[in-house]
């Protein structure tokens, strides 16, 4: 019994962290008019409002990357200006304060990963993405914590990210190594680049 309880509880959070998602895509593609706010994203809608108002001109919202030498794939939250510079999103809801970046565990690891795949992929090239936007958005609709990572920060993380795909491709994958001895090199003359 205890157990059905514990699963439909994980159940309900992710439908409003999907239905979350679905609003933020919504309110970026569609007229403003359309936009409909269901009872159960209330809260954490409130709670990004304010960084809302900083994002502009949606790139890509919801879109597949693939880094072509590293071989992974994934699927981010938005391209869209923030502060009026290109920006790579990743939106995150919580029922807990996570009122420090060290708090968000992964979730910068995960932008990491994301961001060196924009920035190899050619879909995405193009647009010069240099930051990245971790939103942490609150159910009780408190004001959301936005923690903005710049080259330098995701370039710590991303160390992190290559290590983690390296003994993934050890584990799983053949010619891991091979694969993965690019992937500093290709992330550094990028950053070169800026």
């Amino acid at each position: 019994m205890q157990t059905n309880r514990y699963f439909f509880l994980i159940t309900a959070q992710m439908a409003v962290g999907t239905k979350f998602h679905s609003t933020l895509k919504n309110y970026f593609t569609q007229p403003r008019s359309q936009l409909r706010i269901e009872k159960e994203v209330e809260g954490v809608w409130s709670s990004v409002a304010d960084v809302l108002k900083s994002i502009s001109s949606p790139k890509a919202i919801e879109s597949n990357v693939v880094h072509p030498d590293l071989k992974y794939r994934g699927i981010f939250d938005a391209i869209a200006d923030y502060e009026d510079k290109p920006t790579l999103i990743e939106w995150k809801k919580s029922d807990k304060p996570r009122k420090s970046i060290l708090l968000t565990y992964d979730n910068p690891v995960q932008l990491a990963a994301y961001f060196g795949a924009v920035s190899n992929d050619l879909n995405y090239k193009h647009l010069n993405v240099r930051d990245a936007l971790l939103v942490i958005a609150y159910t009780d609709g408190s004001k959301a914590d936005a923690y903005h990572l710049t080259t330098d920060k995701l370039r710590e993380h991303w160390a992190q990210w290559l290590i983690r795909l390296e003994e993934y491709m050890r584990k799983y994958g053949k010619d891991g190594e091979k694969i993965l001895q690019g992937g500093k090199r290709l992330f550094e003359e990028d950053i070169e680049h800026l």
